[in-house]
């Protein structure tokens, strides 16, 4: 996916910052409507930097419910709650030494916003039932539909300053001669 064809004037605009983007080990944040191509421009990010080979794992916040999310993300022990018969490798985890896409971000609860900028500063994370750290390193490459600013009202993006790069994408509606 390091090669990839795009003819509007704001496609190439938008590959070529991509590209910038993926020399440098920083979070990401991609804003566009949807359908505008947030994903694709995320996994061209991942191949330029990481190649084919490192993990590129994707997480839709919007279509986990709330209450499961956070044990997606970080994972779990056996016996952490009711039903976790064995331990399970949270998308982190699974994303270390490559990419881990949260699309939809500014669907995910405030609350589980702050852990993952700790996860990011400490570069370690801890299942649910666990007390043992687990090293990470790991890119974060975060999308949403929504208009998200360092000016927003509180409650939709904890620590928005933690984006280094961000990125947004015309609609394709005006990709045609832009």
């Amino acid at each position: 996916m390091s090669e990839l064809i795009a003819t509007a004037a704001s496609s190439i605009n938008a590959f070529t910052l991509a590209k910038r983007v993926a020399a440098f080990n920083v979070p990401v944040l991609i804003q566009g409507e949807t359908g505008a191509g947030k994903e694709c421009v995320a996994k061209y990010i991942h191949s330029v930097a990481f190649g084919e080979n490192a993990p590129y794992i994707g997480v839709n916040c919007a279509a986990i419910p709330e209450n499961m999310l956070e044990a997606t993300l970080f994972g779990y022990d056996k016996g952490a709650f009711t039903g976790a018969i064995a331990s399970v490798p949270g998308k982190m985890e699974l994303a270390n030494n490559g990419t881990l896409l949260l699309d939809e971000i500014g669907d995910m609860p405030l609350a589980l916003q702050a852990k993952i900028l700790r996860v990011l500063q400490e570069q370690q994370v801890e299942r649910l039932g666990s007390n043992r750290q687990i090293k990470l390193n790991f890119r974060l490459i975060a999308c949403t539909n929504k208009t998200l600013s360092r000016k927003s009202p509180p409650g939709v993006f904890v620590k928005i300053s933690i984006i280094v790069w961000r990125l947004f994408l015309l609609p394709c509606r005006r990709c045609v001669n832009a």
